[in-house]
Order: C-alpha cells, then structure tokens, then sequence
C-alpha cells in the first residue's frame, strides 16, 4: 500500500512526468491510498490567489 502525498497524487493524474519511472511502476502495481489532509490543502490553495495574477 502506498500513501500518496499532495505532489504525487497531482502529478499522477496532470504531470507524470514529474514522477521518475519506478515511481509510477509502484503506483500502478500498488493498492494506493490518499489521505483527507491532501484534499484540505488543495481546497486551501485553491483558494488562494494567485501570486503572479495581472
């Protein structure tokens, strides 16, 4: 089982490139899990505004 964090489950699904090639043979042979506290803090930037806006 493998517990993603923030980064790793953003790239997973927008960036893999971002993830060297043993990381996404692990995410594909792995049962994976994601904790809540990664939604929080997408919620919270989400809201946030953008630094380099205008």
């Amino acid at each position: 089982m493998i517990l993603l964090d923030t980064h790793t489950l953003l790239w997973m699904f927008d960036d893999v490139e971002q993830l060297s090639e043993q990381a996404v043979k692990a995410l594909k042979k792995e049962k994976l899990c994601v904790s809540i506290a990664s939604f929080w803090e997408m919620a919270i930037k989400a809201s946030l505004p953008l630094e380099n806006a205008g």
